[in-house]
């Protein structure tokens, strides 16, 4: 419902239309207003507290308000949603929590392999919260201008690593923000840790290729989540 260009589209179909959104709605469906999902298909109905999933980031408070809502319209008792949605687990290194250490969240989303990934999980960060990114791995020949405009929001600074980080310093040099070289994980996961503060947030979603130091993205999200779990 947030989305302009989605609410566009749906003036222009046939079929009943729905929504999922933030805040109190106008339209039928669902939505989240300080952390409680609401239904309105049927008067006002509290559905679930989204601080007790497992899942972190307003990308996944989405999806999860979206498979309620087919949940609700294919008779699902709203029992078993809430069940579901309390116990469903995160998949690793996709915006995984990984720990909080000093009150500094550590965020794994070593999945993340292009620009829109990042874009994405600086989207899941709530506005107000600060956040230390960290960058980088083997460019795939793409351009990173599409994520300047989602630093400036809530960055306070990067750290880059990898064999593209010269080419992101030079991409990000224009957002005045801090970019920190790192030559491992280790040095990266270190760096954010030093530049971070209580209630912020350190954000590993590369947006890049893993093979210049790993097999897969995989092994760079458990190389990243040992070094941050080694902090404690």
């Amino acid at each position: 419902y947030n989305d302009l260009y989605c609410r566009k589209i749906s003036e222009e179909v046939k079929a009943n239309i729905l929504f999922f959104g933030h805040n109190k709605i106008t339209k039928k469906g669902v939505y989240e207003k300080d952390n409680i999902v609401f239904s309105n298909l049927n008067g006002v109905a509290e559905l679930f507290n989204t601080e007790k999933t497992k899942l972190w980031g307003k990308g996944n408070i989405d999806n999860i308000m979206a498979s309620a809502l087919i949940g609700l319209l294919c008779n699902v008792s709203t029992e078993s949603i809430i069940e579901t949605v309390y116990t469903f687990a995160q998949l690793p290194h996709r915006l995984e929590k990984v720990t909080e250490i000093n009150g500094i969240l550590f965020i794994n989303d070593s999945k993340s392999t292009n620009p829109h990934s990042v874009i994405n999980a600086l989207g899941s960060i709530k506005d107000g919260t600060k956040s230390i990114l960290i960058m980088g791995g083997q460019n795939k020949n793409v351009s990173f201008s599409s994520v300047i405009p989602y630093l400036s929001k809530n960055v306070g600074a990067i750290i880059l690593m990898g064999e593209a980080k010269e080419e992101l310093a030079e991409e990000f040099k224009k957002t005045g923000l801090p970019l920190i070289f790192a030559e491992t994980v280790k040095d990266a996961v270190q760096q954010a840790y030093k530049n971070a503060e209580s209630g912020d947030i350190v954000m590993f979603s590369p947006g890049c290729a893993s093979f210049d130091m790993f097999n897969n993205y995989k092994e760079r999200g458990n190389a990243f989540k040992n070094e941050v779990l080694a902090l404690s």
